[in-house]
């Protein structure tokens, strides 16, 4: 019995020390811009690369490759100013009027979903609390040493199982939006809007990045009798 309960002790402090724990300098949403090692293991980051790197892509997507953009934040410049201005900030120059946003290479973002509550989630700096309740919850909504980070509620059972189905079906409702702007469009009309085609397309690859995150652990039941992948309409 007590090799039974040391088993179970190892078993349970290797999954904890599975997780994305480390958070820079307290803020939660900014720990994607990580550029050291993680004492997690392993660190999502980490396999992401290694997984970009067997495809021969590691150079230009992995977690030092050079995928790394510095872009104009239109969310906090003019649609949430009131609320994203003055907060931090990665990669913005203080010296313009708009708000510059570092955007990391793709593998940085493997381990998004251990500290935001969706991709919008991440874009809003993990100021708001997705998951509702009072307003006065909103400063605990991203705790990570409670219910966020300590209970990692949702990688576990039915939560992970309704994150992943959230997140697919949202992936799945871009992916049909790209699909019907494309069958709607003239030869000519795809020519030229083929950027904002694209754009919708990588939306719905987005979400369906995140839901992936929990697919494993959630299971079969999550799938929704699919694969997982959103179906993207071909070019």
């Amino acid at each position: 019995m007590n090799r039974v309960k040391a088993t179970l002790l190892v078993f349970l402090a290797l999954v904890l020390g599975a997780w994305d724990t480390r958070v820079v300098n307290g803020d939660i949403w900014r720990s994607t811009y990580f550029r050291g090692r993680s004492a997690s293991i392993p660190e999502h980051t980490d396999l992401a690369t290694l997984a970009l790197r067997e495809l021969g892509a590691a150079d230009i997507l992995g977690r030092d490759g050079s995928a790394g953009v510095t872009v104009v934040d239109l969310n906090a410049t003019y649609f949430r100013e009131e609320l994203l201005r003055g907060t931090p900030r990665e990669g913005d120059d203080r010296d313009t009027a708009v708000e510059e946003r570092l955007l990391p290479q793709p593998a940085r973002f493997a381990g998004l979903p251990d500290y935001s509550y969706g991709p919008a989630d991440w874009l809003n700096k993990n100021l708001t609390c997705p998951i509702g309740g009072p307003a006065r919850n909103d400063e605990l909504c991203h705790e990570f040493t409670g219910w966020l980070g300590g209970l990692n509620a949702v990688h576990f059972g039915s939560q992970a199982t309704a994150m992943y189905a959230r997140y697919h079906a949202i992936a799945l409702q871009r992916a049909g939006r790209a699909k019907r702007m494309r069958e709607a469009m003239t030869p000519e009309e795809r020519r030229v809007y083929a950027d904002a085609l694209r754009e919708a397309e990588h939306q719905a690859l987005m979400y369906e990045g995140y839901a992936q995150h929990f697919s494993r652990i959630a299971g079969p039941s999550a799938t929704c009798g699919s694969a997982g992948t959103a179906p993207i309409a071909p070019r």
